[in-house]
């Protein structure tokens, strides 16, 4: 919940695809984002809390390459296949449809990878979590980029406040020595800066 008092945000909602058959939902609020993705195989929902994210998000775009090798593998296989059932050598015997059926079915599975490829394409903007793991995809760019930006930006601004609201309890005391250290003047307003951008960027103790 927010801090009591304080005036929160008007939900943030964007509705996109990340498939031709998949349809995600994020609305952001002012301390978690509720997720839900629906599509043929699977409907998933799910309340992501902002202080597990971190507000600098990484650029994830990736080609499935692996399916591109195994469509030219069929390919040459399949054309092997309708080459001999073309040009049958001299030593053939028997028909050359089933030759032919076989060479098609071969071109047919590398059109069918040569398709996934081109459909599995992965680019996201992801949040990730202090662990290092995805805590949230975006899918890049899309319902369109003014959106996509819009979102992007208002969502790193509310992770960062959602932060600081966190920390500000727990680094108080600790605010209370730097500032007592200062009137005594045994530490200046330089490292006075330094220490309390520490605090606020990692918390109690921060590095």
């Amino acid at each position: 919940m927010s801090e009591p008092g304080a005036a929160e945000s008007e939900p943030l909602e964007v509705n996109c695809r990340s498939g031709p058959f998949t349809r995600c939902r994020y609305v952001l609020k002012d301390t978690e984002v509720d997720f839900s993705l629906q599509s043929p195989a699977h409907v998933l929902q799910v309340s992501i809390p902002l202080e597990a994210m971190s507000p600098r998000p990484v650029h994830d775009k990736s080609w499935p390459m692996g399916r591109v090798w195994i469509a030219l593998v069929l390919l040459l296989i399949g054309g092997s296949f309708l080459a001999s059932a073309a040009w049958p050598g001299p030593h053939h015997r028997g028909s050359t449809a089933g030759l032919a059926i076989t060479g098609s079915a071969f071109v047919l599975a590398s059109l069918a990878f040569g398709a996934s490829f081109l459909l599995g394409r992965r680019d996201y903007l992801v949040f990730v979590a202090p662990d290092g793991r995805a805590a949230l995809r975006l899918p890049y760019a899309k319902p369109d980029p003014k959106t996509f930006a819009a979102f992007v930006h208002e969502l790193c601004s509310r992770i960062e406040r959602r932060t600081a609201e966190q920390h500000a309890p727990l680094i108080a005391p600790e605010i209370a020595d730097i500032a007592r250290l200062l009137r005594q003047g045994r530490i200046t307003a330089a490292q006075v800066r330094q220490a309390t951008d520490r605090l606020l960027a990692g918390g109690p103790g921060g590095t």
